[in-house]
Parts: structure tokens; sequence; C-alpha cells
């Protein structure tokens, strides 16, 4: 018997003719065009911005294949407001890698921002939160973009999702009582606007919309005061956003740095702010402010003889500079250079006749070179300025104890614990201001509590002095 064999069409002579011609033919068809790898106009631009661009570009050049080259020109490109350019490297990144969520994101973010294309920031954004579920800020702007489009029940879902996720994003509850008032819930809108308010008290459009709330709510007198707050608030329009904090990092222009160092600077990220205000002094050299804020920085990392150094370079570029004293001053204290700090602050005086910082400072200084009477005068002028903190009191407690005067001395030291209750030193100088007022007991208390508090070799030989 022979056996039958099973032919399928591919194995049938009769159809090799057919797919010889089906493979000639897709051979002959045309390969896909390149993609055009943007050359962005860097006419006028700071040298460090135009290295930054051919360095992201020749990357690309040499590694077309690849999302990250992409990317990264996209972002040095978006950070320097390249807009066209940056979002074309964002497209082709996300071609390349369609799994990461940070190429639609920027995507979405720019043709938001730019308003060119609100529903392909819509579908950039949704393919962001597929690949990021949860991500806050991709949500707030899909949010801001239903707001302005008037899809008000899908902004105000949008706005509780992000809460729900995130209940600290003044941005959020801002966005929410906006769209309360814009569907007149006034009274609906006032608790997400408080909660604004409570979150970012020196935003404008706060004061604004809250205002608005509670006067079309019927509580007018508050409405008003908010709206004469926001006289003296600018409107702050960020939040919290870790995916562009890398676009942010790839601004290289002397601006864009000042922004950072500063927004660093004010909050309390001072390590952070260094780096980026070197970068502005090297390319602003005569800025006055920019040696203002660099010495700023550096003294509050501790950093003193470089803080010295510019804070010196700032008056000189602008004498009058008061504020600039007062750091110098600070800095000077820190050393330990006492009379030098005097100086200064004499010179600042005639600027800053009301500033409580200049007059606590010089209390302060005087104080510690030994001028007792002169600080000692100085001190009550301070203290009408501003409430003290806790190491003022301690030095003015330290100067009337020297001068005799302990019953002031044992006030200003009860008033220090009233901000630092857990200061060894402070117990102890309350207790030997105690013991010169002849209460032992009392003085035995403080020793034993700045005993527990650090071993302390002065409160072990007062409590032995003593007796039990």
């Amino acid at each position: 018997m022979i056996p039958q064999v099973t032919r399928t069409p591919w194995t049938s002579l009769k159809m090799w003719p057919f797919c010889l011609i089906l493979v000639l033919l897709t051979a002959c068809q045309p390969a896909a065009p390149p993609v055009e790898i943007p050359n962005p106009d860097t006419t006028g631009m700071e040298v460090r911005v135009k290295q930054a661009i051919e360095r992201a570009r020749n990357e690309v050049v040499a590694h077309p294949d690849q999302a990250e080259p992409w990317g990264l020109l996209g972002m040095v490109c978006d950070a320097h407001e390249l807009d066209q350019p940056a979002r074309a490297s964002y497209r082709q990144a996300q071609h390349l890698a369609p799994q990461d969520p940070r190429w639609p994101y920027f995507l979405g973010r720019l043709l938001a921002i730019r308003g060119t294309d609100l529903p392909g920031a819509v579908t950039a954004l949704q393919r962001t939160l597929e690949l990021k579920p949860g991500y806050a800020p991709a949500k707030l702007r899909l949010a801001d973009i239903q707001a302005e489009a008037g899809n008000l029940p899908e902004a105000i879902d949008s706005y509780r999702q992000v809460l729900s996720w995130s209940d600290d994003l003044a941005r959020a509850h801002l966005g929410l009582g906006q769209v309360l008032l814009r569907q007149e819930k006034f009274q609906e809108a006032v608790p997400a606007l408080r909660k604004a308010l409570e979150l970012e008290p020196q935003d404008a459009a706060v004061h604004f919309a809250l205002g608005q709330a509670l006067a079309r709510s019927g509580n007018r007198q508050e409405a008003e005061e908010l709206a004469r707050q926001a006289r003296n608030l600018e409107r702050i329009d960020s939040f919290p956003d870790p995916l562009l904090q890398q676009v942010s990092q790839q601004g290289v222009s002397s601006s864009l740095c000042f922004e950072r160092g500063m927004a660093n600077l004010q909050a309390g990220r001072f390590s952070q702010a260094v780096p980026d205000l070197k970068t502005v002094a090297a390319v602003r050299p005569e800025d006055p402010y920019v040696h203002r804020d660099l010495g700023t920085a550096y003294r509050l990392t501790g950093q003193t003889e470089l803080a010295l150094s510019h804070l010196g370079k700032a008056l000189q570029l602008k004498p009058e500079m008061g504020a600039v004293r007062l750091e110098l001053a600070t800095a000077l204290l820190g050393q330990e250079r006492w009379d030098d700090a005097i100086g200064e602050l004499q010179k600042t005086f005639p600027q800053q006749q009301d500033s409580a910082r200049a007059s606590v400072l010089l209390a302060n200084a005087l104080a510690l070179s030994g001028d007792l009477p002169s600080a000692a005068e100085q001190f009550p002028r301070a203290a009408a300025q501003a409430p003290l903190d806790a190491a003022s009191l301690n030095i003015w407690g330290r100067t009337l104890a020297q001068l005799g005067r302990f019953q002031e001395a044992h006030d200003r030291f009860n008033s220090a614990l009233e901000h630092d209750p857990e200061s060894p030193e402070l117990h102890l100088n309350l207790g030997l201001t105690l013991e010169a007022l002849r209460k032992p007991d009392q003085a035995r208390d403080s020793y034993r509590r700045a005993m527990e508090l650090e071993p302390n070799p002065m409160a072990a030989q007062r409590l032995q002095a003593l007796g039990p």
C-alpha cells in the first residue's frame, strides 16, 4: 500500500511561482523613511544650552533605534521651551518604548499647556495612567483639561479621584472648588477651597476663589478680607510632580538654574540650591542678587568662608543692600568674629531701623563680644519688635545674670524653656540663677533635670555642693 502524502498549498509545486512573486514583491517594497531627527534653532541661546542640545541630538544620531536618547532630546528641548522638537522626540520615544509612562506624560503635558491638541493630550495622559496607575499629577492635568473643555461633572470626578490618592495637593482642592463655583454650588465649594488655603496660604488664586465662594454664600466680611490679602500675593501654579522633575533637571540656562536654585533655597533644600546658583554666578558674575543668594545657601550649609566671599561680592557690587549685611553678620557670628559682625550691623542700621532680625543679631553680638551693658540695652529693643527664640533668650538671660540682675535672668530662662523645654543648657543656667536667688530646692530640681537630659559636670558639681 502506497502511503498518502498530505499536501498543503505551500508545499504544492503549483504554488511555488506565486510564492516567488510574493517574495519578490515584498523585497521590492520601499523601506520606511527614516524618522527626521529634530535640529532646533539655537541662535541667541547661551553656550551651555547649545551644548546640551547638541549632545542630546548627537546621542540620537548615534542610537536612532533607542528610546532613551530620543526621550532625553525631548526633555532637553522641553526644558528650554522648544516645544515642536520636544513633541517630535517624545512621540518617537513613545513609539520605541510604548511601556514607558514618561513619554506619553511629557507629550500630554506639552499638548495641554500649549492648548495645541487637547484631544491628543487626553489620549496621552490616559495612556500614562494605564502605565502608571494612581499617578496623581497625570490625573490632575486630565481634570484641568476636562474643566477647560466644560466637562464639569467629569472634571469633578477626576479631581476627587486625585484627592483620593493625594489629599495634600492644594492644586486639586483648588480645581475642585473652582469647578463647583462654575456650577454655582457655592457652599459645596467652600470646604475644598478652605483646604486649598490651608495647604497653600500664599496663593492669590485660592484667596480669590474662596472669597468668591464665601461672598456668594453670604459671608461678605471674610470674603473682603481674603480679597484684600490676595492683592499682595501671586498665583502659584505648581504642584509636586516627580516625573516632571526629570525634565526640570535638564534645564541648564542661567534663568532656569536660578529658578531651580531659588525654589530649593526657599524650600530649605540648601545643598541642592548650591550647584544651580553656582552655575548662575559663573554666567552672571556681576549680579549682586545671585551672589547674595549663593552666599546665603553656602552659609546655611555651613560653608562659611564661601558664604563670606559671595556676600562680600554682593555688597561690593551693591553696597546699599542692607539684607546682605545681615546675612554677612550672621556668617561672621558663626565664626565668632563678634567685632566684625557688630561693625556690619552698625552699617546696616541706617537702612534697617525696623528690622527685628538686625536688632536681635546686634544684641547677641554685643553680648557675645563681652559688651554686656550695651547688650542689656539692646535686647529689650529687639524683643519689642518681634518674639525672641530660645537661643536669643538664653543669651539675654546670661547677660543679665553676669550683670547681677538675677530675677530678670530667671524670667528670661523660663521664657526660653517654654520654647525649648528639653535644653540641658537652659536648665543648668536656670539652676545657677535660682541658686543666686537663694532658692536651693528649685535649683536642685533644675540641675537634676539638666543631668537627666545630658550628663553635665557643672550640674553634678552644684548638686554635690548643695547636698541632699
